[in-house]
């Protein structure tokens, strides 16, 4: 079978070994975390910015203000939860939560953000019933609020399926993220970087499922999506070109 050239780093020329690829726990973060962290360049520089936005908006006391005060909490705690921080992400998520319970309709998708941040908390500290459940929380709000066919119902599907994946259940995370890949083909087209993302997380189960070829196949599709672009250049590239050349070899 003909299959397209892809140009190999040179920093990438060994192979993992598969007890390295099975112990993969590459971090995948929301298109908003993404966003943040992008922007703020890294933890260092984000903190001292959040903690200084949220010292601002508590000085002012009207209701919309309180609820402005939300979300410096909420990105706080999930800069915490990406570092280790938990018992720092905790209180800060839970009274995000709290204020956007009591300020803003029960399936506002602020709430829903904050659903899926303490989802996470939960899933890194071993709580894996509670993480289920406010996954699935966060994914029926956003199904109510802007559909079953929208990126951010996507995204927090990705977190459910992403929760059941990490814990080898992959029979519930594999028709998740079929799903999130029709979602992501559908709106932004076959070529987009997330549905790469979409690709490759199904490309993982396939690997554990010893479904070689069709793993192959899988992470081929992104590595063509990212392989014109500066993704090229990432971690996550290298490593999923180093689990094709894997699974092209099983």
């Amino acid at each position: 079978m003909h299959q397209p050239s892809l140009a190999t780093p040179k920093h990438c020329r060994s192979t993992p070994s598969n007890t390295e690829l099975i112990q993969d726990k590459r971090p995948r973060c929301s298109t908003r975390k993404r966003k943040l962290y992008k922007t703020l360049n890294d933890y260092v520089q984000a903190e001292p910015l959040l903690l200084n936005a949220l010292d601002i908006r508590q000085k002012k006391t009207s209701p919309a203000k309180l609820r402005n005060c939300a979300r410096p909490r909420n990105d706080l705690g999930e800069l915490y939860t990406a570092t280790g921080a938990y018992d720092k992400a905790a209180p800060r998520l839970q009274t995000a939560l709290e204020t956007r319970k009591r300020l803003l309709n029960a399936d506002h998708e602020k709430i829903a953000q904050t659903l899926q941040a303490l989802a996470n908390l939960n899933k890194q500290t071993g709580k894996a019933a509670d993480a289920e459940n406010l996954f699935r929380q966060a994914v029926s709000i956003y199904g109510k609020t802007v559909g079953g066919e929208h990126p951010d119902y996507a995204n927090a599907l990705e977190g459910l399926a992403l929760f059941y994946s990490a814990r080898s259940q992959y029979d519930l995370a594999e028709p998740l993220l079929a799903r999130i890949l029709e979602i992501r083909e559908k709106v932004f087209g076959p070529d987009h970087h997330d549905v790469g993302v979409s690709l490759d997380a199904l490309g993982l189960i396939k690997f554990h499922q010893r479904h070689y070829p069709e793993a192959a196949a899988l992470y081929l599709r992104a590595l063509v999506i990212w392989g014109g672009s500066m993704a090229r250049k990432t971690h996550g590239f290298r490593l999923t070109l180093a689990f094709w050349r894997t699974v092209t070899r099983a």
